[in-house]
């Protein structure tokens, strides 16, 4: 196995510590959401950590896996938020496995991270929403592939703020994005110009095994497949006239998401003009819920909640029984703001999602053995839906892990995953 290599920043006293650890840490905990725990251990749980797993960014369908891992006042557990499309891949290959992030900035910051290194990087002009932020970092900030970043809902302080990935969202129902909040990080940016060392053969095992799941995988699939497994197949009915292109994260070769591109008037401004607009639809959650309370304006609902960084299941619960979209979009911005009472019930992730996982994960599996396969891709590094999709790969995943792997080692950080449940 390789050395680990963990990032230590205090970010009050912005120090940054990089160790190459011994592999006895990650023998007895593999590495993402058991290894996260490990290092909460070490560090104290009012920190944060982000680790991968020893699949992610390798030749393993799907390893597109990062984890932010934190304990949740609202869960009252450690919670491990999945962070997908490229986030993982250009997390290692940045040059760490797993960040630990100590103490809170003075004032709201950015990390760079790439070839190893961490920087801070201040703040650009204040940005209205999440795509101009990202747009302004673009040309401000040194370069980066990904960026995991906080909206205008978290620097309010609401509860219903949800990470996104760069501008397009994420599964983030558990608070991750109060989390950054709470130690006034903005965002962290991913370089990943370096690499990821890979064995002779997993190459030829990836094709062969990404084949089978091609075959295996159902007609229509999809994000329509994973919101009838949520049981809100009749939300599908609101994305009539919308245009859709499938959409997978890093080496997926089932993809359960689609790129939506829609015309809506936009309320904001005095004549209401026809716009295109563009979303990509990673949520099955958030949508039945927005769908289901809104029907057909739910698109340009979930597009103006992606774009205030607020999550949209709780959000969609906050919004009037009635309204028309201008007051829908006032309803989300004083939500953004802070202006619009919310309660803990309201503000929570669905009852059937399990918040040990984020809360956004839509249940494809039940029992104890679906349980056991999510914890198994939180700790590995490879995509949970993936798995429960196609649970029969589980078989094939140790080939693409080191020679010197134990199995039993995987065993316990499963039930190590489970417990702290």
């Amino acid at each position: 196995m390789n050395d680990l290599k963990i990032a230590v920043v205090d970010l009050d006293r912005r120090t940054v510590e990089i160790t190459s650890r011994e592999e006895d840490l990650r023998r007895e905990s593999v590495g993402g959401a058991a290894l996260n725990l490990n290092l909460i251990e070490q560090h104290g749980k009012e920190n944060l950590i982000f680790g991968a797993g020893p699949l992610t960014g390798t030749f393993a369908p799907a390893s597109a896996l990062l984890v932010g891992s934190f304990a949740s006042s609202r869960a009252g557990v450690i919670v491990h938020v999945p962070l997908l499309l490229t986030a993982g891949p250009d997390f290692r290959c940045s040059g760490i496995d797993h960040l630990v992030l100590l103490g809170a900035a003075e004032r709201p910051i950015l990390l760079h991270i790439d070839g190893g290194r961490v920087r801070f990087v201040e703040l650009p002009p204040q940005a209205s929403d999440l795509p101009s932020l990202e747009v302004s970092l673009r040309r401000s900030a040194p370069p980066f592939r990904s960026a995991i970043l906080t909206g205008p809902a978290a620097d309010a302080g609401v509860s219903l703020a949800a990470v996104s990935l760069g501008a397009k969202g994420s599964l983030d129902k558990a608070g991750l994005a109060g989390a950054m909040a709470a130690k006034n990080l903005k965002g962290i940016l991913l370089g990943g110009s370096g690499g990821i060392g890979f064995a002779d053969g997993d190459l030829r095992c990836s094709l062969e095994l990404a084949g089978r799941i091609r075959r295996e995988r159902k007609r229509g699939g999809g994000f329509a497949s994973l919101v009838e497994s949520a049981g809100g197949g009749d939300c599908l009915k609101a994305l009539k006239g919308a245009k859709f292109s499938d959409a997978a994260c890093f080496h997926c070769p089932a993809p359960c998401m689609v790129h939506a591109r829609f015309t809506a008037a936009d309320p904001r401004l005095p004549q209401g003009p026809k716009k295109q607009n563009g979303l990509l639809l990673m949520d099955p959650v958030g949508w039945i819920a927005l769908a289901g309370k809104r029907g057909e304006r739910a698109l340009p609902l979930l597009w103006e909640a992606v774009r205030l960084g607020l999550d949209p299941a709780a959000a969609a619960s906050l919004l009037p029984g009635e309204g028309v979209l201008t007051s829908d979009f006032d309803a989300l911005s004083a939500m953004a703001r802070g202006e619009r009472a919310e309660s803990p019930s309201t503000a929570q992730a669905p009852a059937s999602s399990d918040p040990t996982f984020g809360g956004g994960l839509v249940a494809v599996g039940t029992g104890e053995e679906a349980r056991r396969r999510t914890a198994l891709a939180f700790i590995l590094g490879v995509c949970p839906l993936l798995l429960q999709r196609f649970p029969q790969i589980v078989v094939d995943l140790p080939a693409f892990l080191p020679v010197d792997f134990l199995p039993a080692s995987l065993d316990r950080a499963v039930e190590r995953v489970l417990a702290q449940g």
